[in-house]
């Protein structure tokens, strides 16, 4: 017993000590991204259960008299990092891809932190999302939101939280923007070190494909056929049970990309960011 005592110990040291690593390893890319210029409401509180619970709001550009007449369509981006690491700052990897395209469209940017796997229980991640959500219903006069006229983006576990949110709550929803999200936690627990210390029955309630049924909002995907972390399998999984209850579904499947497409080349990354660009301004009659 003390023996597998230390081991579990040791295992648990590592994890840690490479989750640290990992997280300097996203400040590090975090301080390196460019400033979003125009009017941002940065680290606004949407909750008082954790210095995380902010976002970060960012109005068309221009002068708000030019706009601020009528609400604006609004585009919610839900970061990734294994629910254990990562920053609302990543939609400045999009910056001008996406969000000043869609700025310059009169489209209201929003960007959601949510608390961690350790900082608070697993299922608490999802309800930090959709505490997010409600704050920009219960503000939408003063943001200038228009509610009717969302689109939630998210990567990885961040696409996970972004499908739960939209598969509980789809109200005003427009379209769900998944790239290589974890679909079914009860077979991803080998590949997800959060998840696989993670109860079975709250793995089951926090698998988007539990939520799946008719009524939902569209949903585009995109996935990479090499993805070791989440594999493609999840994707095809969750495929099956849309169109099973007839959700609109598209899938792209990026040939030899792996998780993030890390190994693509910032030429068809920046093309993949043009086509979910292209999906936004669709599914919001821009």
């Amino acid at each position: 017993m003390k023996k597998v005592l230390v081991f579990g110990v040791a295992i648990l040291l590592g994890f840690s000590s490479c989750l640290t690593a990992a997280r300097r390893d996203y400040d590090r890319f975090v301080e390196a991204l460019p400033e979003v210029s125009g009017t941002v409401f940065q680290n606004v509180h949407y909750s008082d259960k954790g210095k995380q619970c902010v976002l970060d709001i960012f109005w068309p550009e221009g002068e708000p008299s030019e706009w601020e007449s009528d609400p604006a369509p609004v585009y919610v981006f839900v970061h990734g990092g294994a629910w254990l690491m990562g920053s609302k700052e990543f939609i400045r990897m999009y910056d001008e891809t996406v969000v000043k395209p869609l700025r310059s469209q009169g489209v209201i940017v929003v960007s959601v932190g949510y608390r961690f796997f350790g900082q608070t229980s697993f299922k608490n991640i999802s309800k930090d999302v959709h505490d997010a959500m409600e704050f920009l219903r219960a503000n939408q006069k003063l943001y200038r939101l228009d509610m009717s006229r969302v689109v939630i983006h998210g990567q990885s576990a961040g696409a996970h939280l972004a499908m739960l949110e939209a598969f509980r709550h789809p109200e005003g929803i427009q379209l769900i923007v998944n790239e290589y999200g974890p679909a079914d936690l009860i077979t991803m627990q080998k590949d997800q070190p959060a998840v696989g210390i993670v109860s079975r029955k709250i793995r089951r309630a926090e698998s988007p494909v539990e939520w799946v049924r008719s009524g939902l909002p569209r949903m585009v995907i995109y996935h990479g056929d090499a993805d070791e972390l989440v594999p493609l399998s999840q994707t095809e999984e969750l495929i099956a049970e849309l169109e099973a209850a007839e959700v609109p579904v598209e899938l792209n499947v990026i040939e030899g990309a792996d998780h993030g497409f890390m190994n693509q080349t910032q030429e068809v990354r920046d093309e993949i960011a043009g086509r979910i660009c292209n999906e936004i301004t669709a599914a919001l009659g821009i």
